[in-house]
């Protein structure tokens, strides 16, 4: 569709958003904070978390939402927004850091339930992933 349109995907997802917005009575965003992929990535295992921490307080102290676009990384400040893509179906999400983890070997993020679901099967448990650093 964003080939189709001339438009790049982040402007027709924002087109998009707006529709949606309008659509369920709420005001189209006029302003966006453009954030652009960092020169470096990261490759690695992603995870999902949820059930057990669902409203308990995460690392940074907020409370943690299955239903949030938010994730959990050993050393990215508290935060730091991350594209997160999947390397089999390229389908992308971005989620804030706010927690720390994942413990187990070769897992580089853990994403929320919600946030996992936009880029693969939650039952496939793990997924081959780039982390791109958005600034």
């Amino acid at each position: 569709m964003a080939q189709a349109l001339g438009q790049s995907q982040l402007s027709t997802l924002i087109g998009l958003t707006n529709q949606l917005r309008k659509s369920l009575g709420a005001r189209p965003l006029r302003s966006f904070r453009y954030l652009s992929p960092t020169a470096e990535g990261e490759t690695g295992y992603a995870s999902w978390y949820g059930g057990y921490f669902h409203g308990r307080r995460t690392a940074n102290g907020e409370t943690y939402d299955i239903n949030k676009f938010t994730a959990a990384h050993k050393a990215l400040p508290f935060g730091t927004q991350v594209l997160v893509t999947n390397l089999e179906n390229k389908q992308s999400v971005v989620v804030k850091i706010n927690d720390r983890g994942p413990f187990k070997p070769a897992r580089i993020i853990d994403l929320s339930p919600e946030a996992f679901k936009q880029i693969g099967y939650l039952g496939k448990g793990v997924l081959k992933v780039k982390l791109s650093v958005l600034s």
